[in-house]
């Protein structure tokens, strides 16, 4: 039958390890940005005592706690791409989408 004879072929890139690199990357850039606290701009703002990891008089804002959440968004995507990779990965619906049907991917 068709089915054992068609092999899908996956032209795709792994989305799924892409958004882990890619979060890791912006964990790293989480880190690295209280490092700059101890420039001379950040201890006129935030006063003397402020070094690097010690924000002196000064706070983290929203927009560190958005990026925060958005690396949790970004490991979330990883895990619901490698859902859909499983999903759509089975031989009888690559047949399906050769046939050219649409498929919804529900979790």
């Amino acid at each position: 039958m068709y089915y054992d004879l068609y092999k899908p072929q996956h032209n795709h890139p792994r989305t799924d390890a892409t958004c882990s690199a890619l979060g890791i990357f912006y964990i790293l850039g989480l880190v690295v940005y209280p490092a700059g606290w101890g420039a001379q701009r950040v201890q006129k703002l935030c006063g003397h005592d402020a070094e690097p990891f010690f924000p002196a008089e000064c706070s983290l804002g929203w927009a560190f706690y958005s990026a925060v959440a958005g690396v949790g968004l970004t490991f979330v995507c990883a895990v619901l791409s490698v859902q859909a990779e499983v999903a759509t990965s089975s031989d009888k619906v690559q047949y399906q989408i050769h046939q050219g049907r649409t498929l919804i991917c529900l979790l």
